[in-house]
């Protein structure tokens, strides 16, 4: 599954859209990323790891690694 689309599941979760997170990430974190930076790192999934980490952060949300489950593997 892709970033972007793992973006967009969280964003239909919770009600929000992606230009959501980015604003949040630039208030949080006073940055000042524009929608079309933004928009081609989601589509290119050419994101940092800091990067989506703090967007994350930014609405409530961490990055958590886990072992595959058996089915998944």
């Amino acid at each position: 599954m892709s970033l972007k689309h793992k973006l967009k599941v969280l964003c239909a979760n919770n009600d929000i859209t992606l230009l959501d997170i980015m604003k949040a990430y630039n208030k949080a974190y006073d940055k000042s990323m524009v929608s079309q930076t933004f928009y081609r790192m989601v589509n290119s999934n050419n994101m940092r790891y800091n990067q989506l980490s703090d967007m994350l952060d930014s609405i409530g949300y961490e990055i958590v690694f886990r072992r595959k489950r058996d089915g998944d593997q």
